[in-house]
């Protein structure tokens, strides 16, 4: 990795040939904020060995340029300040003058289309616009642009906030930054850095790919790509210096430059669909600018890595901390709304999003699914989302006493004969509804875990459930489903979030390792348990297109587990036909359990029930396949996802 970027490096500082020689990161300039109550980095690039004076409100810094060009200051911190000051870089070539500087709170807005929404495009929008000239906010837009490499700059400028700015930012964005104006009194500095359609692996650095096992796939992708980059870089090099001498000749005699015959080669990864591609072009640039903390709205693309978003929110939230170096900053995030997905499941992404909120530290989200359209997978109340944001910060990071500063969860229930009572944490008011009539989304189960839907009562703070299908009810969901339309809210109208109260069986084969008798040659093996339930080849599990049979694969769950159940599926393509499920203590001698048989040219999943019984290995072995090709080969076996409980 040192290696690649360094080739970077080296390639990109022809801008100094060509005669710039002096240059201060494109994040720094007229308008911007600086984070107050942090040390403030100042950074760009010059000639090694030259020095660098930096001058602001009454802090004299030097830096000397690092041999790759590279200079950085870091100015003490400091308090709020609304009153306009400029910043004084000089060197040995003249100095540059940055005007109009605020100090106060800065945030960065990232995610996909619904962060990128406009305020032109929002509910209330005329309204919004019209009151929009505020000089202490001041907004950022990174354009859209993706990268293999760590790019150094962003065509973009930082602008004073007035009805043109501000039409085209982010709507979340703003009423965030709004909110926190309008409470604090400081200057306000807003990042937008979105792209509409964009899963979460462009936006992921290769640190945080790196922090995370369970996608340790992704690091083989990265540093593939970065290979195949250097090799193209090798071979046109000698055209390319070519080409950047006499061009600095060129311009240096003041003649007309040709573009090169050999152009730059492409990285692999400069794609707003590649891991990460937007992280090296619309986030690397503004690294280390100094900012409180992250607000983040996206998933809806990832809407089919259901749990195993979690591991990616991991990587994404982790990575961006270790290269800023600011600590774990806070990160606060919109869960996804409910929305016609389809066959993909929503709630199992939301579990995925709970999970983040609970285990990453400094983080929580905020749910706009009481405000959403299930037709529309771009709400456009968005004022409110930026609002419940707002709130998060203003409590944990700004020390506001907010009596309901986040949405009310499920804590417990208990049953009295045929009602079903439910207790919420998180609540200091009353509940309520948000159209005034009876809650809704409620649904009650008994033993035989079938939901119907059930009578819903407020009672003080708690909710009572019943339905006459139901005599001894023993579990409750609310709002659990793709295409809810929940109107349960608190007293200060923060809606309670969707919730189960059975507890979920761990899935002990989750992102554990496995070895397969025919190891599919074309990366078809990644899937088996991931969590994804993929059904298409790159998502499923996938053996090798011999005639050896039978086949098997084995899991290693990594110690011993006492187990009863399994789960497995299989896609609408291939051959798959029996699979038999066999268990070992020591991955030698193997007992089989069960077995399960598929049809072909259908999703199918089955389960596999057993008495308890303690093991170490599942092996799920495939002893013949079906003649009809589908697609494939008919001597390839295809899983969609194994489970073992």
């Amino acid at each position: 990795m040192q290696k690649f970027l360094s080739i970077i490096v080296l390639s990109i500082s022809a801008s100094i040939l060509f005669g710039e020689g002096f240059k201060v990161a494109d994040v720094f300039s007229d308008h911007m904020v600086l984070q107050r109550q942090k040390p403030v980095p100042v950074w760009g690039w010059t000639e090694p060995g030259q020095k660098v004076n930096v001058e602001f409100k009454g802090q004299k810094l030097t830096a000397t340029a690092y041999k790759d060009g590279k200079w950085l200051v870091k100015f003490q911190k400091m308090e709020a300040a609304s009153k306009p000051a400029d910043m004084t870089i000089s060197h040995s070539g003249g100095k540059i003058v940055i005007k109009d500087i605020l100090v106060g709170e800065v945030w960065l807005c990232s995610g996909q289309s619904n962060m990128e929404w406009p305020v032109s495009r929002s509910q209330r929008a005329e309204e919004m616009l019209a009151d929009a000239d505020n000089p202490l906010i001041r907004l950022l837009k990174i354009p859209r642009t993706a990268s293999g490499y760590p790019r150094r700059g962003i065509n973009a400028k930082w602008q004073t906030c007035s009805r043109q700015s501000v039409a085209g930012f982010s709507a979340v964005g703003y009423y965030f930054g709004l909110e926190l104006s309008r409470e604090l009194k400081i200057p306000v500095g807003l990042i937008e850095s979105a792209w509409s359609g964009t899963r979460i692996e462009p936006w992921t650095s290769p640190t945080g790919f790196a922090m995370v096992s369970q996608l340790r796939n992704y690091i083989n992708i990265i540093a593939e790509a970065n290979r195949d980059f250097q090799s193209k870089l090798r071979q046109d090099l000698p055209e390319i210096k070519k080409w950047t001498a006499e061009a600095g000749k060129k311009l240096a005699d003041k003649k007309e430059i040709e573009c090169p015959a050999q152009p730059f080669p492409a990285h692999r990864l400069n794609s707003h669909y590649a891991p990460t591609g937007l992280y090296g072009g619309m986030i690397a640039p503004l690294v280390p600018f100094a900012i409180r903390g992250v607000i983040w709205y996206q998933g809806e693309a990832n809407i089919a890595d259901g749990v195993n978003y979690f591991y990616k929110m991991q990587a994404l939230i982790n990575g961006w901390r270790k290269v800023w170096r600011q600590g774990d900053f806070p990160f606060y995030f919109v869960q996804i709304a409910p929305y016609n997905y389809g066959f993909r499941k929503l709630t199992d992404l939301w579990k995925a999003q709970y999970r983040a909120a609970e285990k990453i530290k400094n983080s929580a989200l905020v749910f706009p699914g009481d405000i959403g359209n299930i037709r529309n997978i771009h709400p456009r109340r968005k004022y409110q989302v930026g609002k419940r944001l707002a709130l998060l910060a203003l409590a944990n990071d700004y020390g506001k006493k907010i009596n309901e500063f986040r949405s009310p969860v499920f804590k417990d229930f208990k049953t009295e004969g045929d009602k079903l009572i439910i207790s919420f944490e998180h609540l200091d008011t009353i509940l309520k509804t948000n159209d005034g009539k009876a809650p809704a989304e409620f649904t009650i189960a008994g033993k035989d875990e079938i939901y119907y839907p059930a009578k819903a009562e407020i009672q003080g703070k708690t909710i009572v459930l019943s339905s006459e299908k139901v005599r001894e009810p023993l579990s409750a969901e609310y709002a659990w489903h793709n295409l809810a339309v929940p109107n349960l809210v608190s007293g200060s109208g923060l809606p309670v979030l969707p919730f189960r109260t059975i507890k979920e069986k761990i899935n002990l084969a989750l992102d554990k390792p496995y070895v397969c008798s025919d190891k599919n040659p074309w990366g078809w093996n990644g899937g088996l348990t991931n969590g994804s339930w993929g059904v298409t080849t790159a998502g499923c599990f996938a053996t090798k297109d011999t005639d050896k049979f039978p086949k098997h694969v084995t899991v290693d769950l990594e110690k011993t587990e006492k187990i009863e159940q399994v789960k497995l599926g299989v896609p609408p393509f291939g051959s798959t036909k029996t699979v038999e499920i066999e268990l070992s203590m020591d991955g030698k001698t193997f007992k089989k359990v069960g077995s399960a048989v598929f049809q072909q040219k259908k999703t199918e999943s089955r389960i596999i029930s057993f008495p308890a019984v303690q093991t170490r290995y599942v092996r799920l072995t495939f002893p013949d396949h079906h003649l009809e090709k589908v697609i494939y080969d008919p001597k390839f076996i295809f899983i969609t996802e194994l489970e073992v409980y």
